[in-house]
């Protein structure tokens, strides 16, 4: 179901229309949703696309991180340094005198000032 939102004029002056919606798109195995939004200033448009995917940091692969940096020419030693960066991260749990270490195998930090241009890059390669 499409729902279109329009701001209140006290907000936006008359010659501002904001309106907005959200599409669900049905992907096996992962929650994506679409926001569209559209501004009209003096009879001309502009429409911006946001694409929302649950878990897309946590579940991006190394690999096509890494494949993105190669398709973009980064630096080998930068490409070097992030593949370790990523790929030798571990995860201790201790709960009640048992200890657990697991390397994780996908994903990227929560936070992490490269985590928005990590998924830029494996999401360009698909």
């Amino acid at each position: 179901m499409i729902g279109i939102k329009i701001l209140p004029t006290t907000i936006f002056p008359t010659q501002y229309k904001l309106g907005s919606w959200s599409v669900p798109i049905p992907v096996p195995s992962q929650k994506k949703s679409t926001d569209f939004h559209i501004c009209r200033v003096q009879n001309k448009f502009a429409l911006g696309v946001f694409l929302d995917i649950q878990g897309a940091f946590d579940n991006v692969s190394v690999d096509a991180v890494i494949k993105g940096m190669q398709e973009k020419n980064f630096p080998e030693i930068f490409i070097n340094w992030y593949r370790s960066y990523l790929k030798y991260r571990t995860v201790t749990i201790n709960q009640e005198g048992v200890k657990v270490k697991r390397f994780l195998t996908r994903g990227t930090p929560q936070g992490g000032l490269l985590s928005p241009l990590a998924w830029n890059l494996a999401f360009e390669s698909l």
